[in-house]
């Protein structure tokens, strides 16, 4: 994990559940390292701080860009890209 391909991303408990069930939840954690979770009670969300070969390589003192992970049809992995460019 030499390269700093890191990026932020939250997703919905409600979301999680239903990944979970159809079994997009292991295909969206795949080939990633989550480094740090937080979770939100309230809100019913969790942000991941993790490292994954699709995301952009961030420089030292750089803030960590946030992701969206999108499912096209067909597809069973997602397709990771930067938060507000889709």
């Amino acid at each position: 994990m030499k390269e700093r391909r890191l990026g932020k991303f939250v997703v919905e408990d409600r979301l999680l559940r239903e990944a979970a069930d159809s079994g997009h939840g292991a295909n969206m954690f795949s080939d990633m390292v989550p480094l740090d979770i937080q979770r939100d009670w309230i809100s019913g969300c969790t942000t991941y701080l993790a490292w994954h070969p699709d995301f952009e390589e961030v420089p030292d003192g750089y803030i960590t860009p946030e992701y969206e992970a999108i499912f096209e049809s067909g597809e069973v992995k997602p397709r990771w890209v930067l938060k507000g460019s889709t």
